[in-house]
């Protein structure tokens, strides 16, 4: 399944396995479609949720080095544990990518850091794409492009 925003700056693909509910009663905290004559249940979707360690108008300083948290998680209450999360940062609107090693904190959660070029070596934005995995085998692939502006920090 594939989605992306209005204006185009963030797309998001899924890859999961599904299979029909069992029962008629969705897990805690979720609810069927109204008049739904068959189970129904959370699907095992992978979502990401991200501290940028940026200031309160989504900016960095360039150059200089920046963490970066993405935790993985799922709504489905019983799906698979997270096993992986890999990072990407662009200075040039996605045009070119560089991988960024993460550090496992626990639960979903990974820690990176990244080093950012002088402003006249950067498009002026930050882009970030990740890719997460559970034990199940479901994926997400995001890529949010210019999601935070440059400052020269000179």
């Amino acid at each position: 399944m594939t989605g992306r925003n209005s204006n185009g700056t963030t797309s998001t693909t899924w890859n999961f396995t599904s299979a029909a509910g069992v029962g008629k009663t969705p897990p805690s905290g979720f609810l069927c479609a109204e008049g739904s004559a068959t189970s129904c249940h959370a699907a095992p979707l992978v979502f990401l949720r991200y501290n940028t360690d940026a200031d309160l108008a989504d900016a960095v300083t360039a150059p200089g080095t920046h963490r970066l948290d993405v935790t993985a998680y799922h709504h489905a209450p019983d799906a698979p544990k997270i096993t992986s999360v890999s990072l990407w940062i662009s200075t040039d609107g996605g045009t070119t990518w560089t991988h960024t090693p993460t550090t496992r904190q626990g639960d979903g959660r990974y820690t990176a850091r990244y080093r950012l070029p002088r402003m006249a070596e950067s498009g002026g934005t930050v882009s970030i794409k990740a890719q997460a995995a559970d034990a199940g085998g479901n994926t997400v692939e995001q890529t949010v492009l210019d999601a935070l502006t440059l400052t020269d920090g000179r």
